[in-house]
């Protein structure tokens, strides 16, 4: 449940972001995963558990801090 709704979280800010710099929605989106993959040691973002979401979620807070 909590993979869902961070995933949910990202979408949505993904999508704010693409709208307002004019940036592909696909580009962002796979520049934090790519972050988030690295950190996390996923294979892939469908490896994410709910254990791994808050350090997840910290992960994006700083990204979205990086990104403004």
């Amino acid at each position: 449940m909590a993979v869902r709704t961070f995933k949910r979280d990202v979408a949505k800010w993904t999508k704010e972001m693409a709208a307002e710099t004019h940036t592909n929605f696909t580009a962002i989106q796979n520049g934090l995963y790519g972050v988030l993959r690295t950190k996390l040691k996923l294979k892939s973002m469908n490896g994410l558990t709910d254990d791994q979401v808050p350090e997840a979620r910290e992960l994006f807070n700083q990204y979205k801090q990086f990104m403004a």
